[in-house]
């Protein structure tokens, strides 16, 4: 059945090469495969491995990494919207305000000109929020794919991948003054009319602050996904329930390959970085679950009754392929 349903979305978008048609192939087969990391991996060697989790993020090799965002959700009549918290991914070693890369580029993020990412004295744990995007068939967004063309390990300028996974051009906005709302403007920008989005309890809150220029730079390069804020709703702009994903979270942070930086993040959760090579920084997901308010961290893999809205789950994953590497969040 899905890949009958991306076939016919393909005929109605977009005439295609051969080279696409495999796309597509490759593209329904990753569908097919399971939830977990580990069993996507398809033989190939993460860069951070350490004990039963792996990803493709490494301080010394930082190659292109997409992101799919994927939800059937409209065929019970549920919108959903997403909203990517994007922030370091790696450790340098100190918090001390200078952001030292492996290639002997240093930034000096405590001199005003990074005024998001280092905030409250810490240069760790300090997210940017990126525009929020609608998944819904109704925009042929229930499934967006967010690769860069320029090699940007994290997709965060508009300089990303037109296709049948994503017709509207749809990036990580962390800076979009090109719109009244700035990174508070509602992507697809071309379907959805401006509005400042409301919260789970319809009150509108004032956009979050856009990203420098410098700011997106690093990130572009050094930064990843950290959190998805996930809200279930009615319509394009009516949400009622709001939950937070760790993306790819750590089964267990107190073993050897993990070391706490002694920094928390603004949900409360304990960043820890890799003691392998790739320095990566992970949020101590499994603390988080137990310690957070109700109703605001959904546990990864775990169906969780989402009032109105039934039994809902949040999974993510990775698929490492050519000539980069996918990361799924999946909201079922």
């Amino acid at each position: 059945m899905k890949k009958v349903f991306f076939f016919a979305v393909f005929f109605a978008l977009a005439a295609c090469s051969e080279d696409v048609y495999q796309d597509i192939d490759k593209h329904n087969e990753i569908l097919e495969q399971s939830s977990t990391a580990q069993d996507n991996s398809g033989g190939n060697q993460p860069f951070t491995s350490a004990g039963s989790y792996e990803s493709p993020w490494d301080f010394n090799t930082t190659v292109p990494v997409s992101y799919y965002h994927h939800t059937l959700l409209a065929n019970f009549g549920i919108w959903v919207r997403v909203t990517p918290y994007i922030g370091l991914a790696y450790y340098d070693g100190a918090d001390n305000g200078t952001y030292n890369t492996p290639g002997g580029g240093s930034f000096n993020l405590a001199g005003g000109g990074y005024p998001n990412l280092y905030n409250g004295g810490q240069e760790y744990g300090n997210y940017i929020q990126a525009n929020p995007i609608v998944l819904h068939g109704i925009y042929s967004t229930h499934e967006v794919y967010i690769g860069s063309t320029i090699g940007e390990h994290c997709p965060v300028t508009p300089t990303v991948l037109n296709w049948v996974f994503n017709v509207h051009d749809i990036f990580f906005d962390m800076s979009s003054t090109a719109f009244p709302g700035g990174n508070a403007t509602i992507q697809p920008y071309d379907q959805t009319p401006y509005v400042t989005p409301p919260n789970s309890l319809g009150v509108v809150v004032p956009p979050p602050p856009s990203a420098t220029a410098l700011e997106e730079q690093l990130l572009a390069a050094y930064g990843k996904v950290m959190y998805y804020k996930i809200e279930f709703g009615t319509n394009y702009n009516a949400y009622t329930q709001t939950r937070f994903a760790v993306m790819l979270p750590v089964d267990d942070v107190n073993t050897l390959d993990w070391a706490s930086m002694g920094v928390s993040d603004f949900l409360g959760g304990d960043l820890y970085y890799s003691t392998t090579p790739s320095s990566e920084i992970v949020i101590d997901a499994q603390a988080l679950y137990l310690t957070s308010p109700p109703n605001t961290v959904m546990q990864e893999g775990v169906w969780e009754g989402i009032p109105g809205y039934g039994d809902r789950m949040i999974e993510t994953r990775y698929d490492p392929p050519g000539p980069d590497w996918r990361v799924w969040i999946d909201i079922k």
